[in-house]
């Protein structure tokens, strides 16, 4: 066995005892927890769902409206950083 996966292993079973010795004194159960986090995982996609296509139309319209400024100003750097002489060249070191 590598030295980094007995490391590896080692971490893990620190961290494991450490979050065990919690849970056992807060008496909560492990399948509580995780049956828990999956009920509240189903109940946020379900409300995102029920949202429905009138969030997507929210979402698009705002990205519309800004893309409308910042595209632009975009552009306009891009296209003034491209005919900004360069600081190294030797041809804009005149006296």
């Amino acid at each position: 066995m590598s030295k980094n996966l007995i490391s590896t292993l080692v971490k893990l079973g620190v961290a494991s005892l450490i979050v065990g010795t919690i849970l056992g004194v807060t008496k909560i159960n492990p399948l509580d927890f995780w049956e828990g986090v999956i009920i509240s995982a189903r109940e946020m996609f379900r409300s995102l769902f029920g949202i429905g296509w009138d969030g997507v139309k929210t979402v698009v319209s705002y990205t519309a409206l800004g893309a409308v400024v910042v595209i632009p100003i975009w552009l306009i750097a891009k296209l003034t950083k491209r005919y900004r002489p360069k600081k190294d060249d030797p041809k804009n070191n005149r006296p």
